[in-house]
């Protein structure tokens, strides 16, 4: 599990004692949050004080990157909205009016940063959803589509998955594609989560193989020459 922590002294600032943390997505968690297309407005703050506002559809690895230009920054707040777009609209709107160091960070308290982007999105009719709240929903929807993935297959009832990779399969040889089962299997369990996390998920249906198997082109002759036996 990662975790961000950060030094916090109401109102999150100043130099502080380590005292607040917030779990980070990875593994399945990340995966599923970044394949239902949401984002994040996130407020990081260094040991000094200072802060940055960030839209990122990967909190984990932003903050990796962050700590590569900024020794000992952590991130203080997170939300979450529907798009990249909304999250960068926030950001920036947020940002732009204030003073910035010759780095780029902004004087706290990192709370007033945190107000700003609710009224911000308050103002710009954007709903925001705390970082908690969604990651016990990620883990939810998560855990749903496990369990009714594994009853589907216990049932027998994936038949259609297997053959619409079969054939995928050789559609794909055709145009020099590739994809294991486990990855299709995979893609399976992602399509289903980001049903389950729009409320639109009951059981693994065929209704989802648009989003499991991508669309192949065309192949050209000379890739059909190749894929053709040689008659004998």
């Amino acid at each position: 599990m990662i975790r961000a922590a950060t030094s916090l002294r109401p109102p999150y600032g100043g130099p502080a004692r380590r005292s607040f943390e917030i779990d980070l997505p990875r593994g399945a968690l990340r995966e599923y949050l970044i394949a239902s297309h949401v984002a994040a407005v996130a407020v990081a703050i260094v040991p000094t004080g200072q802060c940055r506002v960030v839209a990122t559809r990967d909190p984990g690895r932003t903050l990796v990157a962050l700590r590569r230009e900024f020794h000992g920054i952590e991130l203080a707040s997170i939300f979450w909205v529907e798009s990249p777009e909304m999250a960068r609209l926030i950001a920036t709107e947020v940002s732009l009016p204030r003073v910035k160091d010759e780095r780029g960070l902004m004087e706290g308290p990192a709370s007033q940063l945190v107000r700003a982007i609710e009224a911000t999105a308050a103002r710009m009719n954007i709903s925001l959803t705390e970082h908690a709240v969604v990651m016990r929903r990620v883990r939810s929807a998560v855990h749903l589509v496990k369990t009714k993935i594994a009853e589907a297959q216990a049932r027998g009832e994936l038949g259609w998955f297997n053959k619409a990779y079969r054939e995928w399969r050789l559609e794909a040889k055709k145009v020099g594609r590739v994809m294991s089962y486990a990855e299709a299997q995979a893609r399976l369990r992602r399509a289903a989560v980001v049903r389950a996390l729009s409320g639109d998920f009951t059981d693994a249906g065929i209704e989802m193989l648009p989003a499991i198997f991508p669309k192949l082109p065309t192949p050209t002759a000379d890739q059909r020459k190749a894929t053709q036996r040689p008659s004998n």
